[in-house]
């Protein structure tokens, strides 16, 4: 059935390797990889780990190690282990800790419906990880040893056909898709969506009929505002499994993101039918009828939400407002006082009791209401124009002046504020800078306005006047993170790496868990040279977030200086599995293959970068000089 070298591959053989091995193997196989490749359903991909095997077992034999004595060919593989193993840095506990974070279903308790504590499960957590990190130096070999040797594998496609039944292969398939399915789903829970995403596309590969799969991907893509992806996955899903409630929830919910709130109230209510205990599922039919301005309707499933779930604050929230559109101003200030009991800074309830008030001539219960309002959004210039009209018809003249005032400021500088937004948006840069300079000189207590001004100084490469906008910001809001952040993207942009990572310091006393703030950081270390001060906040910045793929881009880009190429090669993928075009991460994997030997796929890996960007000098180099080797 296949020939490496002088070894044969017996179809017994590769039945009895593909019926023994469970799901978890094959997965796991394919994670350990430094250079996985996409997943593929066909027969070839039993039999690859057989010729891999085939392959060391040649390069043991080259390197002598046969005369050894190896009572069997797993002993011989070991002793090449050992023969080609380089001294490693140590694991260290933040590398551990993300094996943890990217392999949950290996983790997960099935009795407690979620993970393991980390300390309860760190001992398999280094079992593993050791494991992993043993066979990569195996894996050094086998990019180069399949395209070197090449010449001496033959598989023979009519035998592979028959030795395996098409029956088995499709179980072996399914059982993947299944494992990946719940891996996908765990990752979901997390709310790590791109890694979900990344791993539910590999499980419809192998199990496209599994609604589970659909279902998730759906979920994974809604979270993100993908509302046409999450919609025909959506689809897909009901088509497979047309009785789960859960499907028509979600494919309607998907609806009502993209406005389409008719066909989004026939899937709720075909929910409903399936299903009419779930509150939520009335509140979202709720929705999509006062979308539609069937008020009347909208009231009912509200109502029905209620009764289902007295807790259940935005649906009371609505059903007084409703009411109160209704002329029941008594139920409407009734309902809006069971949702502040409930939920005390609730400020749309506060400023719409406030508005119920005023009808009923309960001007001063107006005046109270909206200042407690204020005080959760001391910047909403709508509130300061409702306290005016109520502290004058509660006879509180001079306050009314005031807060009229005030609304007429606020609202000016919130409409430059807006208008300039709009035009950086637009990257209209002079206009931009214009409106925001005009909210600044309105409302000189703006910080945002000073912030986004910062911004456009910098997209228009003027960073000094960025620097000065946003030092003024920090001063006026000594604790904002995203200003003390800003900052050290700004020193760090005009090449000055130690007056970033002050910035950065400081954005990290207020906030320590600031992805941004640690991301920041670790790139002005790297700039500076260090290295190792880089990946230790690269692993902080990941431990917060593991899904950040900059920072995964940026540890392989570390790695590589520090020529730890393992670390680098699963760094790059980790950072290309959430960013599937991550062009520099792409590049970097090519440059490894070819290190590692396998110039075939590192030309094509640059091929196809070019084919993206034609202007990529360093792919372009890398070719040339792969064209001239060869």
């Amino acid at each position: 059935m296949a020939i490496v070298g002088a070894q044969q591959i017996t179809a017994a053989a590769l039945r009895t390797a593909v019926e023994g091995a469970s799901a978890a193997q094959y997965v796991d196989r394919a994670e350990n990889e430094l250079f996985p490749r996409g997943p593929a359903t066909d027969k070839y991909q039993y039999l690859q780990p057989l010729i891999d095997r085939g392959l060391l077992l040649l390069a043991a034999r080259d390197r002598g190690l046969h005369a050894a004595e190896t009572a069997s060919d797993d002993s011989l593989i070991a002793v090449l282990q050992k023969k080609i193993s380089t001294t490693r840095v140590p694991l260290s506990a933040v590398e551990l800790r993300h094996y943890y974070n990217d392999h949950p279903e290996q983790f997960y308790d099935e009795a407690a419906q979620g993970l393991q504590p980390y300390a309860q499960a760190a001992a398999e957590v280094r079992v593993r990880v050791e494991h992993q990190w043993a066979d990569a130096d195996l894996q050094h070999l086998l990019p180069g040893l399949r395209a070197q040797r090449a010449a001496e594998v033959e598989v023979f496609p009519q035998q592979l056909e028959q030795a395996l039944a098409d029956t088995l292969v499709e179980r072996k398939n399914v059982e993947r898709g299944a494992l990946l399915s719940r891996r996908g789903g765990v990752f979901l829970k997390q709310g790590r969506l791109r890694k979900a995403l990344a791993v539910l596309a590999r499980a419809a590969v192998y199990a496209p009929a599994l609604a589970q799969t659909h279902l998730y991907t759906g979920l994974a893509h809604a979270r993100l505002q993908q509302n046409e992806q999450a919609l025909s996955s959506f689809e897909r899903a009901i088509a497979l499994d047309p009785d789960l409630p859960d499907l028509y929830y979600a494919l309607g919910s998907a609806l009502q993101m993209l406005n389409r709130p008719a066909e989004a109230v026939i899937r709720f209510e075909q929910a409903i039918e399936r299903k009419a205990d779930q509150p939520h599922y009335h509140f979202h039919l709720g929705e999509a009828h006062r979308a539609l301005a069937n008020f009347d309707r909208a009231l009912v499933a509200y109502g029905a939400t209620v009764a289902l779930d007295p807790g259940y604050v935005e649906a009371r929230y609505r059903q007084s407002d409703l009411s109160g559109r209704n002329g029941d101003l008594d139920g409407a200030a009734a309902g809006f006082e069971s949702v502040l009991a409930m939920e005390p800074k609730y400020a749309a309830a506060l400023i719409d009791l406030a508005r119920i008030y005023g009808k009923q001539q309960r001007h001063v219960e107006a005046v109270s209401a909206l200042e407690e309002a204020l005080v959760l959004d001391p910047t909403n210039h709508t509130v300061y124009n409702l306290l005016g009209q109520a502290q004058a018809q509660a006879g509180q003249r001079d306050r009314a002046d005031a807060s009229l005032a005030a609304f007429e400021r606020l609202s000016a500088a919130e409409r430059h504020y807006t208008q300039g937004i709009r035009n950086a948006q637009q990257r209209y840069w002079d206009r931009a800078a214009a409106l925001l300079n005009r909210a600044i000189a309105i409302d000189s207590s703006h910080v945002q306005a000073r912030i986004r001004l910062a911004m456009v100084h910098l997209y228009r490469n003027t960073p000094a006047k960025g620097i000065l906008a946003l030092e003024q910001a920090v001063g006026l809001d000594p604790d904002n993170v995203e200003a003390h952040c800003l900052l050290g993207e700004a020193y760090s942009s005009t090449g000055r790496p130690d007056s970033a990572r002050h910035f950065f310091a400081r954005a990290l006393a207020l906030d320590s868990t600031s992805v941004r703030a640690w991301y920041g950081r670790a790139k002005a270390a790297f700039q500076a040279g260090d290295s190792a001060a880089a990946i230790a906040g690269l692993h902080q910045a990941l431990a917060i977030n593991p899904d950040h793929a900059e920072s995964h881009y940026l540890l392989a880009a570390a790695f590589m200086r520090l020529r730890q190429f393992d670390r680098a090669a699963r760094s790059f993928q980790s950072c290309l599995e959430i960013d599937p075009d991550h062009l520099e991460a792409r590049y970097g994997q090519g440059v490894l293959l070819r290190r590692y030997g396998d110039a075939d796929r590192a030309r094509g890996i640059f091929v196809d970068m070019l084919k993206r960007n034609p202007d990529h000098l360093k792919a372009q180099e890398q070719l040339s000089q792969l064209e001239r080797e060869q």
